[in-house]
């Protein structure tokens, strides 16, 4: 690339969608957001999410930074997506969503009334992890669809994560990352592939391989820009979209010191994660670059952004203040340290 050139990445998160722009260093040149309520809650622990009504912020955000950068904007060379993890985006025949998106903050739960095979019933006891599937099958969320909405699971013809969807929105073709399936999926994670129907716990979660997306290397080319994408989003026709990977694969290799071939991240958004990473290739949630693979410690740490001063010491976050100048109470849950009763204005 040359030193002139430019890269638009799109980051689509769970409180607002993003258009930055780095320049051939990685150097941020410019950052769009617009803040949305992607979440739509009937009050019943559901999260779900209209994706066209994403990917028009998307265009929306797009256009804001073509403005911006002017006469910049046609040294954009690559386009990328990036998006939130867990999440399922449900796909007629016709790539259009057959029901509302299930994003990752949804807690709903089925009791599925087919039975798994005898034989993996029987491995799963010896293994003693029984209830562990019994859990991921409960909360998978194509299980409930597939249970509870009969109609919209015949007419499903595919399940992709977000960044599947608005990467066809912009090629017209309907693939995915292999560094951004991270979900409740048939995915092999050691075999980068989708898992075989004799897998062990391939029945778990009611999928059949037939209506999972095509899949590809991360930072290979998965298509360009369309004619209608760039009519509604601005770029120029033509121009290459690369695989990236979820968000937090892209954090992950973001991070990386590739000198001692590791790091650790310490992340607070909506939830808390620590991440490690190492160079192989046998891993269970795969970093943004081929052969790299992120283990994850996560406790959720909703409240933390908005509540907390901002103020970090020597790795220690000082406490929160209210309006009245009052400390902020805390208590301890499952496994986080949640803060509230702030100030949101710092």
């Amino acid at each position: 690339m040359k030193g002139t050139e430019l890269a638009l990445i799109f980051d689509v998160g769970t409180q607002a969608t993003r258009a930055l722009v780095f320049d051939t260093r990685g150097n941020p040149v410019l950052i769009v957001k617009k803040q949305g309520e992607l979440y739509i809650s009937d009050g019943s622990q559901q999260a779900e999410a209209d994706c066209e009504s994403i990917w028009r912020d998307m265009c929306s955000v797009s256009m804001q930074a073509k403005e911006k950068l002017g006469e910049r904007w046609k040294d954009i060379v690559a386009v990328s997506v990036t998006s939130i993890r867990n999440s399922l985006v449900f796909l007629d025949k016709d790539c259009k969503p057959s029901r509302k998106a299930i994003f990752w903050l949804d807690k709903r739960e089925v009791e599925c009334p087919d039975k798994l095979p005898l034989f993996n019933r029987i491995l799963y006891g010896i293994a003693g992890m029984k209830e562990v599937v019994n859990v991921q099958r409960r909360t998978c969320y194509t299980n409930w669809v597939r249970v509870n909405e009969p109609d919209v699971w015949a007419k499903t013809a595919k399940i992709v994560m977000p960044s599947a969807f608005y990467t066809y929105k912009l090629t017209g073709r309907l693939a995915d990352s292999k560094a951004g399936q991270a979900a409740k999926f048939p995915y092999d994670y050691r075999r980068r592939t989708w898992m075989s129907t004799r897998g062990l716990t391939f029945p778990v979660f009611g999928t059949p391989v037939e209506k999972m997306c095509e899949l590809v290397e991360p930072c290979t080319v998965i298509g360009r820009i369309t004619a209608r994408a760039a009519e509604e989003s601005g770029i120029p026709e033509g121009t290459p979209v690369v695989a990236s990977g979820a968000d937090k694969a892209c954090e992950t290799f973001g991070g990386r010191d590739r000198r001692h071939g590791c790091f650790r991240i310490l992340r607070y958004g909506g939830f808390r994660t620590d991440n490690h990473e190492k160079i192989c290739r046998a891993d269970p949630v795969h970093a943004g670059v081929y052969g790299g693979c992120a283990e994850q410690i996560q406790s959720r740490n909703t409240d933390i952004p908005r509540l907390l001063d901002g103020q970090l010491v020597q790795g220690a976050v000082c406490p929160a203040r209210t309006a009245g100048g009052e400390r902020a109470r805390s208590y301890r849950g499952k496994g986080a340290r949640r803060v509230y009763g702030a100030d949101s204005a710092g």
